[in-house]
């Protein structure tokens, strides 16, 4: 039965900061504190009431404060503890029990049953009905803060992360064998059955005695090229068997065959690797350019994907997760938040984070301002974000200005502008010279003659592109290349904790995005800290200053009245 937390109230007999002393006691009360901070930027911001859809309505023991568990998560995060460091601090470390609302040493805190419990709770309504519930708890702390320390949002700067899960690296075959030992640990297969030759029998029942690492430790290279296409013949059999099951090792199995594997008729045709009502096709394996970046990479987290970025020292190579983070970064607001956080698999590009990040960094704004107005007036992205859609959709009038620091393709060689309707006007930017140019109706496409003689034929899209190119190009200047590089700041101190080669502690996409949501919020409530501090240091020198000069105004009237006196005797 789902309740909400009621606040705790003061004990004459317990109250954590009753029993200690004076000094203690001040320290603890100080407002700059992380824990209070904490308290009031973060704990007394959650709204509870979308967690309700989590619990029965009217029957069942009553829930454990949902604020404390969420608070509990984003704790772990931001001070990046294990699991047990983070239940020790929770029960023993007076500034965490503040954090969490716990004003008296009796005071209880969620079980480590109770916590796993959530979690678990939290990824199934994601997965059933595909809705993120930290992540709008997350915009709606956001939202209150923008609302509270008027924060404008004039303009954002984004910037991305590539993130690896945490999954042991794994070749074509290891993934194969791994999926099919999952596979008959679930399932009750016969052998008899199936009619298989010997070697598959013989490597049917080292699947079901030997670890995956154990199968592959004997084989060298020619072995393993012949086991993989007896694979093939053995999951084709099985899954033959088990049709129609609901387990999700033969969802797994189903499409690692159909990733790596592809079928073969009496006639030398081959499909895709699809399930087939002929008996008789024979499995081939794909080669490995015909396998997508988006296919398994680990039974363990299949949602994980591979990508390859960058070239020569800065190449990297990722088996996970992509996350962009969003961020206010106007001179003139009182302090810079995070206001959107996403995370996709890692094969998916940074250019498509632009406009959906847009917009629901527009809507935090909005929010906060109660209006439907637009806020967001610049946008700054560095060229990973550049793509032929996003500079169609941001060249629009009614949409912000973006400021990139660097566009992809090469360096223009001309100046175009658009002469009425189906007419342009050419000028080369080495020479300064005016380029000829005119309308093939033969090759469909537009001629400009170089002044060297030679020429350039491009189509119409792709004039117009150029144009839209060498606008978005001219809105960029000094301040917003400062600004954006100011992004990659952020991106540290968001993913800093990460262990090493940027790999999570995580597996899974939804575990991995509650890591970052939870970095995101730690972030914006360390910045809000840090400018609190700020703030009552700037009081603190304007008082002494005022005093200073009051004291020596009151020196230099003592002085003249002295004198003044000593005349008059």
């Amino acid at each position: 039965m789902f309740k909400k937390t009621e606040d705790g109230q003061g004990d004459l007999f317990t109250n954590i900061i009753g029993q200690l002393g004076s000094r203690k006691q001040k320290l603890l009360e100080d407002p700059n504190s992380w824990h209070n901070v904490f308290y009031k930027e973060v704990y007394q911001r959650i709204n509870e009431s979308p967690y309700s859809v989590l619990y029965h309505n009217s029957t069942g023991r009553p829930n454990s404060s949902v604020r404390q568990i969420i608070s509990m998560m984003i704790l772990k995060e931001g001070h990046g503890w294990s699991d047990e460091q983070l239940f020790e601090r929770c029960r023993f470390d007076i500034k965490v029990l503040l954090a969490l609302g716990n004003s008296n040493f009796d005071d209880s805190i969620p079980t480590e049953s109770t916590y796993y419990e959530f979690r678990k709770l939290l990824e199934t309504h994601n997965k059933t009905r595909k809705e993120d519930l930290l992540k709008a708890t997350f915009a709606s702390i956001t939202s209150s803060q923008v609302k509270d320390l008027e924060i404008g949002g004039k303009k954002i700067r984004m910037d991305s992360k590539l993130i690896n899960s945490n999954i042991a690296t794994s070749n074509r075959l290891y993934l194969i064998i791994e999926a099919l030992r999952v596979f008959i640990k679930s399932h009750i297969v016969d052998s008899a059955s199936l009619e298989l030759e010997s070697c598959l029998q013989d490597i049917l029942e080292a699947l079901r005695s030997k670890t995956t690492s154990n199968i592959l430790y004997s084989l060298n290279g020619e072995k393993k090229k012949e086991i993989l296409l007896k694979l093939g013949i053995l999951i084709k059999c099985l899954l033959d068997q088990a049709k129609g099951s609901q387990e999700p090792s033969y969802c797994l199995l189903t499409r690692v065959y159909k990733e790596q594997y592809k079928e073969q008729n009496a006639d030398g045709e081959c499909d895709g690797g699809e399930e087939s009502e002929d008996q008789d096709q024979k499995p081939l394996l794909k080669k490995p350019k015909e396998i997508s970046t988006s296919s398994i990479q680990s039974i363990h987290d299949p949602e994980a994907a591979y990508r390859v970025k960058g070239h020569g020292k800065s190449k990297q190579k990722v088996t996970g997760y992509h996350a962009n983070v969003t961020e206010s970064c106007d001179p003139k607001d009182p302090v810079n938040l995070i206001v959107d956080v996403e995370l996709v698999p890692a094969n998916i590009s940074e250019d498509r984070f632009l406009e959906t990040s847009i917009k629901k960094s527009e809507s935090i704004f909005q929010k906060a301002h109660q209006t439907q107005a637009k806020q967001i007036e610049e946008v700054i992205t560095d060229g990973g974000y550049d793509s032929i859609e996003n500079r169609k959709q941001r060249s629009k009038e009614e949409n912000a200005i973006w400021k990139i620091a660097k566009t992809k393709g090469s360096k223009n060689v001309y100046e175009i502008e658009k002469e009425g309707k189906d007419g342009y006007k050419v000028k080369h930017i080495s020479t300064q010279s005016e380029c000829k140019i005119a309308y093939s109706s033969k090759s469909e496409k537009y001629i400009i003659h170089n002044p060297n003689g030679t020429k350039r034929y491009m189509k119409k899209e792709e004039l117009e592109n150029y144009i839209i190119r060498q606008k978005i190009e001219a809105n960029s200047d000094q301040e917003s290349y400062n600004l954006r590089a100011n992004a990659e700041s952020t991106i540290n101190q968001t993913f800093h904790r990460l262990k090493n080669n940027g790999k999570m502690i995580y597996r899974g996409q939804i575990k991995c995005s509650w890591y970052v949501i939870s970095r995101a919020l730690w972030v914006n409530m360390i910045r809000i800290k840090a400018k609190k501090v700020l703030n009552d240091l700037f009081y603190y020198i304007l008082t002494t200053c005022a005093l200073v000069k009051y004291l020596t105004n009151l020196n230099r009237y003592n002085s003249f009245s002295h004198i003044e006196n000593s005349s008059k005797l």
